[in-house]
C-alpha cells in the first residue's frame, strides 16, 4: 500500500476500504481467513455509498470502533479494550508497508531519514525512535533495529521495520497520547488506534496486540 500522508491517513483509508464487507446474513469476512465474524452491531463500522463492497477488487476485511464510539445501551458492558479508538482486522495479503526500504520514499514519511534517532532497549530487542513534523503534526515514530544492524547506527536502515507511529492528542486536558500499530497476525493483520499516558507505550501495544486477536477470534459465528 503506497503511503500518502501520514500514518493516521493510512489508518483512515484503510478502515473505509474495509468496512464494506459485511455478508448479507450480517456477518463479516476476512479474505483468506475460513468462516465468518459476527461482530456486535454496538461496535460496527456503517458502509458508504462511495464504496462497492460487490467490486472485484475489494480487499475484504471489517474496521470497528472502540467503547467512546460504540452504541451501547445504558448499563451495557463494552468488550473493547478500553484504550481503543477504532481497528479493522485485514487480510494478510494486503502487505502493508512497513520496512524503512518501503516507507523512505513517501513524501511526508521521507522526512524521518534526518532524525537524530533515540535508541533504546525493549524486551531484548533495539528500538530506535525517530521524530519528525508530518501534515503539520508533530509525531514520533518507533522502529525495531535488525539484528544484523548495529544498534548505534546513528540514521534509519533498510531493515528497520516501524513498530508505532504516535502524537501528542489534544482533545484531552490532561497529557494524552495518540499511537497507530500495525502488526500480522497468524491468520490476518490487525490495524488500530489507541490512546495512551506514555510516549513509547510498548508494554501496553504488546497486550492490545494479544487482546484484540483474542477478541476477533471470539467473533467467529458459532
Amino acid at each position: 500500500m503506497p503511503i500518502k500522508r501520514s500514518l493516521a491517513l493510512v489508518l483512515t483509508l484503510c478502515s473505509f476500504m474495509l468496512q464494506t464487507s459485511c455478508t448479507q446474513d450480517g456477518s463479516e469476512v476476512i479474505a483468506g481467513v475460513d468462516g465468518k465474524f459476527c461482530v456486535p452491531a454496538a461496535y460496527r463500522v456503517p458502509a458508504y455509498w462511495w464504496i462497492d463492497g460487490d467490486a472485484k477488487e475489494a480487499e475484504r476485511g471489517f474496521a470497528f470502533v472502540g467503547c467512546r464510539r460504540a452504541s451501547l445501551h445504558p448499563g451495557e458492558r463494552c468488550d473493547i479494550p478500553r484504550p481503543v479508538i477504532s481497528s479493522s482486522a485485514e487480510p494478510r495479503t494486503l502487505n502493508d508497508h512497513t520496512l524503512w526500504r518501503a516507507l523512505k520514499g513517501s513524501a511526508d514519511l521521507g522526512k524521518l531519514s534526518e532524525s537524530e534517532l533515540v535508541h533504546t532497549q525493549w524486551e531484548g530487542r533495539s528500538i530506535v525512535v525517530a521524530s519528525a513534523s508530518i501534515a503539520g503534526t508533530d509525531g514520533w515514530y518507533l522502529f525495531s533495529r535488525s539484528d544484523s544492524t548495529p544498534a548505534a547506527t546513528p540514521r534509519l536502515v533498510d531493515e528497520d521495520q516501524l513498530v508505532l507511529g504516535c502524537e501528542t492528542d489534544r482533545s484531552h486536558n490532561k497529557q494524552k497520547y495518540r499511537c497507530r500499530r500495525y502488526f500480522r497476525g497468524n491468520a490476518y493483520a490487525i490495524r488500530y488506534e489507541f490512546l495512551t499516558d506514555e510516549r513509547t507505550p510498548l508494554s501496553e501495544m504488546e497486550q492490545l496486540d494479544h487482546s484484540l486477536i483474542q477478541l476477533i477470534d471470539s467473533w467467529r459465528c458459532r
